[in-house]
């Protein structure tokens, strides 16, 4: 800057002061003049300012366009379409967003009436909608069926709002959302929710979940329904519970707690529905959150109350199919009773007459196999329902093997059969029940004696591997056809029979057996090349390592000396056949037809053994065992013995409570008579 430029600045700026009024006091000392550098650097340094708040200035407006931009392409390319519709709900603005959901450009988008876009169905609805928008101002939400690309129909949500722009007339402002997916998830959903209450409907099964921290229940549809509770109530774990029959409540209330311990919750109970009686079967699994804490309990719940009523019913029709049974074998054994006792006498009177020896012959081995079908029946039936326990002690298998071929021989003999036996050279030791499995060896000898035609060959084979025990019995019978195989061993399963039925039986032998090897331990297959070519059974149980020899057995019977003997049977034939077979062997034998009476000859008579039927008229043998042993003399020896047709379980149960010493099944054999009055005699010397 030049000198006189400095001294032109200075010169006026002292006009300019000159020049401005004066108010000041007249005693006011004048002002120093500045020097001119100081006032040319302020007033550099106020232009530098400026040009900062330029700077400044200009940086805003750059952030503000950005903004404005950025604030553009949201509103352009948001995922909601944006429409400003005026008062006759005409387009004046839309986003491209908007434009691309009619499939349009924003141009041609523009003065459109936007009732055009929505379904015919749904226009009435919309102008309600968009009127109390402008006329109350009401934010108003709806969704409605508009046309899209190509006419395609897509579901939309709309929010509409009134909108003021400075003094012109108000405006809306439409949000529309695409809901096309949404609605359809929800649809399938809906749809899947309804598929569920109807399979829980047909299926009587209902859902629930249990926070165990709120204590808060939750029920399906069908649980509601199965408890009897309006949809909606408040459910607790105490209301469920409530809910539960008293008899069951503590039972479900400690299963439950628990299950909430790991414990597996499947359980049956009652519940009272409204003042009636339901059973369900519920079970569930425990749900833990993310960092495996217990949460509570989700589960289901199962109208089992029709199953529960059949079943009760197979119960009681199973209970009474039992009573029948019994019933049956007591009907069936009364009169093999004296049958098997007549043709034992007519055995002892050594008649030389061979007709009779042939009809005495023939009624005790017809009785036999008659005893040996009512056994079957029996013992099938209650091994079925697992009311059979093994009287397991150590036996050699020599024993029981030739007390079953004992027993079957008179079948094999009458139909000329060749039977041979090969037994290990050693002793071979079992833990085995010995009439049970002398019972099975005996029912597939009777079964390879009658399906083998006559003159044929059986082989009964014993031998020992390891510490398993192998039978096998093969025949050149006829054989077991390829589709009777994989069912040979079910109940009542049998070969076709011709009209003569000559082989007979009930079709339950083969189950019997099965089930009585597996009692055992053991296993038990069938196996046969086809029709005509004879079959053969297998059988393998566990053998006893090391078994101690079993004590020798004094094969002589020593004669029994004469006994005193009460036989009690309301049946004369079976008292007077008995009482005359044991006369033949020498013992003294009264007879008595009821309770009362056997008390009375008992007084009088004194008898070592009685042997008392069970079902008397009157007084029951039951009641009369113990009435004999109340008014036995004390010191006298005296053996009860029960000779009834009843052998189930009860009834043996019943018998030992009754206090008799021993139980006969009927029809007894005389040998099993002898025996006891063998050892009874023994006692008295």
């Amino acid at each position: 800057m030049s000198t006189q430029q400095s001294a032109e600045d200075q010169q006026r700026l002292r006009e300019d002061a000159e020049s401005l009024p004066c108010d000041q006091p007249a005693a006011a000392p004048p002002r120093p003049e500045r020097p001119a550098e100081e006032l040319l650097h302020e007033l550099q340094v106020h232009r530098i300012e400026l040009e900062m708040q330029n700077d400044e200035l200009r940086r805003a407006q750059l952030v503000s366009e950005e903004s404005r931009d950025r604030y553009l392409d949201l509103y352009d390319f948001a995922p909601v379409g944006y429409f400003t519709l005026d008062r006759a709900a005409t387009v004046i603005e839309a986003n491209l967003t908007g434009a691309e959901m009619f499939g349009m450009t924003r141009k041609d988008l523009l003065l459109r009436r936007f009732a055009n876009f929505v379904s015919p169905e749904d226009r009435g609805h919309w102008a309600r909608h968009f009127m109390n928008t402008m006329n109350h101002g009401e934010k108003q939400s709806c969704e409605l069926e508009l046309c899209g690309v190509g006419g395609h129909p897509f579901q939309a949500r709309l929010d509409c709002l009134r909108m003021e722009r400075g003094g012109e007339p108000a405006v809306a402002r439409i949000a529309l959302t695409n809901v096309t997916e949404r609605k359809r998830i929800e649809q399938a959903l809906r749809e899947s929710q309804a598929d569920l209450n109807r399979a829980q409907e047909v299926g009587q099964i209902g859902s629930w979940r249990l926070n165990v921290h709120r204590n808060e229940l939750l029920w399906s549809d069908q649980n509601h329904r199965i408890f009897g509770i309006p949809k909606g109530t408040p459910l607790t774990y105490e209301m469920f519970l409530a809910l539960v029959h008293p008899q069951d409540r503590e039972y479900v209330d400690q299963q439950w707690e628990a299950a909430l311990g790991g414990a597996p919750y499947d359980i049956e109970h009652r519940l009272v529905v409204e003042g009636g009686v339901k059973w369900v079967r519920e079970r569930a699994e425990l749900e833990f959150d993310a960092a495996g804490r217990l949460l509570g309990g989700f589960g289901t719940t199962q109208d089992i109350t029709e199953l529960k009523l059949a079943e009760l019913a197979l119960i009681e029709a199973d209970r009474r199919k039992d009573e029948f049974l019994a019933m049956l074998g007591h009907e069936l054994r009364n009169p093999l009773a004296p049958i098997r006792n007549a043709a034992h006498v007519l055995a002892r009177l050594e008649t030389q007459e061979p007709k009779v020896r042939w009809a005495q012959e023939i009624i005790e081995r017809q009785v036999v196999h008659l005893t040996r079908l009512v056994d079957d029946l029996l013992d099938v039936s209650r091994i079925v329902r697992g009311k059979v326990a093994l009287q397991r002690e150590t036996v050699a298998l020599a024993d029981v093997l030739g007390h079953a071929v004992d027993m079957a021989r008179p079948l094999i003999e009458a139909k000329g059969h060749r039977l041979d036996v090969r037994l290990p050279e050693q002793p071979v030791w079992l833990q085995a029940d010995p009439v049970r499995l002398a019972q099975v060896l005996l029912n597939l000898l009777d079964n390879a004696a009658k399906y083998t035609p006559e003159g044929g060959h059986i082989e009964l084979v014993a031998r020992v591997g390891g510490e398993t025990l192998e039978i096998r019995l093969r025949d050149n019978g006829i054989g077991i056809p390829a589709d009777l195989r994989p069912r040979i061993f079910d109940l009542f399963q049998q070969g076709e029979r011709g009209l003569d039925r000559t082989q007979g039986g009930l079709g339950i032998g083969l189950t019997l057996v099965k089930r009585l090897v597996e009692l055992h331990g053991g296993l038990i297959e069938a196996t046969s090349t086809g029709q005509g070519q004879g079959a053969e059974f297998t059988i393998r149980l566990p053998l006893l390592v090391d078994a101690p020899p079993a004590p020798a057995r004094d094969a002589s019977k020593p004669a029994a000396t004469a006994c005193r003997v009460l036989v009690v049977d309301d049946d004369p034939a079976v008292a007077d056949s008995m009482a005359t077979l044991l006369t033949i062997e020498g013992h003294e034998v009264r007879t008595a037809s009821g309770g009362e009476e056997a008390l009375q000859q008992a007084r009088d008579f004194r008898p070592h053994l009685v042997l008392l039927d069970i079902g008397l008229h009157g007084m029951d043998g039951y009641e009369a065992a113990r009435r004999l042993r109340a008014q036995q003399p004390q010191g006298e020896p005296l053996c009860l013995v029960a000779v009834t047709g009843y052998g189930h379980e009860e009834a043996r149960l019943r018998v030992r409570e009754a206090g008799f010493d021993r139980h006969l099944v009927k029809p007894v054999e005389p040998e099993t008579i002898c025996d006891l009055l063998t050892k009874i005699d023994g006692g008295l010397r």
